[in-house]
């Protein structure tokens, strides 16, 4: 394949920026003459950029040192053009930035040598910041744009891997946004969100609403502030239910259901790539790991749902730690679905006070913890 019109097979089609270097964009430090405010790929320094080689030194246990943001575009030309997002992320960027001097829990130790950042502005070429903006043309180059459509293929990928960390940007948009819908109402921010919530690790979907909670500067004080929140898994189908239903109701009434800048995206994007993400994610063998995520019964209703519906026989281990059960009843399908499961963390879930008869399902456990 010619480079100077697509990218290699081997070639990275997202660039990773470097939370450090972010930092300091919002401190005046680099690109002074930016006032805060993010540039695009076409103008993303090289020292802006972490590279594969440098992640793969990171000392984080299992967890990966890449983090992707889900978040809203406050104007159509530029997501952020008052630089408003980037300082709103500074305590996330200073936090990565801790943990890679002081290890994630501020012992030392689960040293990452950097942290990478999925922002799409600046990892994937942007349409009129080549050679200027035409309505009727792409004025990326064919490489650039052969780089953006593999990247935006791929993307579900950085949502959907378990042991990335997906940033969800759930704060009210800046005041004076161009756009300023809510990330709930925005057809890509549910895909984000929901894709994440499949089959991550539980402290890797992040709600950043929970930042004023934070106490500390470590990683994992971020961490203890940002886990509550998360979605339980939703089947393809009841995604795609979802997603044109809400559809339908913008279309209907203005404000009252989700939308997408262009439609195309949701039946050509967004719905197979969730499908194609999902199958592919609960295919896979390794634990379910839903702790601290706050749920109460219809989180774990909707869950035992999914499984039913896309069963996962090979899942040993489960971890709703931290949840709010009320009814042992609302684990009962998860029983019947789980069967092969020899361990089972029901810690700290607060309400629960007993089992379902169908406990009786698991003839593996060998591991059950009900402690608070």
């Amino acid at each position: 394949t010619d480079d100077t019109v697509s990218p290699s097979a081997t070639e990275a089609c997202t660039d990773l920026i470097d939370p450090a270097w972010l930092v300091d964009l919002a401190n005046g430090k680099v690109m002074p003459e930016r006032n805060g405010v993010v540039p695009p790929w076409q103008q993303v320094p090289d020292e802006a950029k972490v590279s594969l080689s440098t992640l793969r030194r990171s000392e984080m246990g299992y967890k990966l040192p890449v983090g992707v943001l889900s978040y809203g575009w406050a104007a159509k030309g530029h997501p952020d053009p008052t630089g408003s997002l980037l300082q709103r992320l500074k305590p996330v960027l200073e936090a990565m930035v801790h943990s890679c001097e002081h290890g994630i829990f501020g012992d030392g130790d689960q040293k990452p040598a950097a942290w990478g950042i999925v922002w799409d502005y600046m990892s994937l070429p942007q349409r009129g910041r080549t050679t200027g903006y035409d309505k009727d043309k792409d004025d990326r180059t064919p490489y650039e744009q052969a780089r953006f459509i593999k990247g935006l293929k791929s993307i579900n990928v950085w949502y959907g891997h378990p042991l990335v960390t997906t940033l969800i940007c759930d704060f009210p948009m800046p005041e004076g946004a161009l756009n300023s819908a809510p990330i709930e109402r925005r057809g890509w921010c549910i895909f984000e969100r929901r894709l994440s919530s499949v089959r991550k690790d539980g402290n890797c979907c992040l709600n950043l609403s929970g930042l004023a909670r934070v106490n500390g500067p470590r990683w994992l004080d971020l961490v203890i502030a940002c886990t509550a929140g998360r979605f339980a898994p939703q089947a393809p189908d009841a995604f795609e239910a979802m997603l044109k239903a809400g559809m339908e109701r913008e279309a209907a009434e203005a404000g009252s259901g989700f939308r997408f800048t262009n439609g195309k995206d949701a039946t050509a994007i967004c719905i197979p790539q969730y499908k194609e993400g999902f199958l592919r994610l609960m295919a896979k063998e390794g634990p379910l790991i839903f702790q601290e995520c706050g749920w109460g019964d219809a989180e774990v209703a909707e869950l035992s749902a999914t499984l039913r519906e896309v069963p996962c026989p090979h899942v040993v281990t489960l971890s709703l730690r931290g949840s709010r059960l009320c009814s042992a009843e609302a684990l009962s399908g998860i029983f019947c679905e789980l069967k092969a499961l020899t361990s089972l963390g029901l810690y700290n879930c607060k309400g629960l006070t007993a089992l379902p008869n169908t406990i009786g399902e698991l003839k593996a456990l060998r591991w059950l913890n009900m402690s608070s």
